[in-house]
């Protein structure tokens, strides 16, 4: 677990003599937990993590402060590990240090219904992003590494700290019906999309644009009084 019962400290685990943190288990994901309590910290995990398992961060229901892993990740043996967002709080999970395979492929999934997981590094990792829940913000170029990103409906895309222009042509699949947000401009770049059903897009505010080709016998509705370009 990390975090208090207090609620208003702040815990940082750092690596300043170059020490690595390591999560491994027998079986199943090891888990980090930010705890349901009042727990208004905003902690950082600055060590350079590695993983021999998978991973899964709970921030919970009564938790508003945030996790940020700024160290640096990779994986530390074979397998693909993949790293979930799983709480049910409000609390944004951040990687803003920089993702990469190391020994296997890593993969992110964002699977927390009410919170948010933002990637802010220039990451080079492979195994792709999921968005099956909540809310995705990419404030990188490279935030997605080469891998694929897939929306599922009922969900939520943004930038939440400046423009950003992706810059890797990682494959885009819609899914289903989300929103964008429009804390500031996205544009997907050389991202091609694939529609894999009939997609409503709610943009709130801002642009949402897509430079390359949309490809899927489905169409695209626009919502919302942001703005949705289709420059490809």
């Amino acid at each position: 677990n990390i975090g208090d019962s207090v609620g208003g400290q702040i815990y940082t685990l750092d690596s300043s003599g170059g020490a690595i943190l390591t999560f491994q288990v027998s079986s199943g994901n090891a888990a980090i937990n930010k705890p349901t309590v009042a727990n208004s910290g905003d902690d950082v995990i600055s060590a350079y993590v590695k993983l021999k398992s998978g991973l899964d961060v709970s921030l919970d229901s009564l938790a508003s402060g945030s996790l940020t892993i700024s160290g640096g990740l990779s994986s530390g043996s074979a397998g693909v590990k993949t790293i979930s967002n799983v709480g049910t709080g409000l609390s944004v999970f951040v990687i803003s240090g920089a993702i990469s395979n190391g020994s296997s492929d890593i993969a992110i999934v964002q699977d927390s219904a009410a919170g948010e997981m933002t990637l802010s590094g220039a990451n080079s990792f492979s195994g792709g992003v999921l968005l099956s829940n909540g809310t995705l913000n990419i404030n990188n170029a490279t935030a997605l590494g080469t891998g694929p990103l897939t929306i599922s409906g009922s969900t939520t895309l943004d930038s939440s700290a400046a423009d950003v222009a992706m810059t890797a042509s990682n494959p885009v699949a819609w899914n289903g019906d989300f929103a964008f947000t429009g804390g500031y401009n996205l544009d997907l770049g050389p991202c091609p999309v694939t529609l894999n059903a009939n997609v409503i897009v709610t943009a709130n505010a801002k642009n949402l644009t897509v430079s390359n080709t949309i490809s899927g016998a489905y169409g695209i509705t626009k919502a919302g009084n942001g703005a949705i370009t289709l420059s490809g």
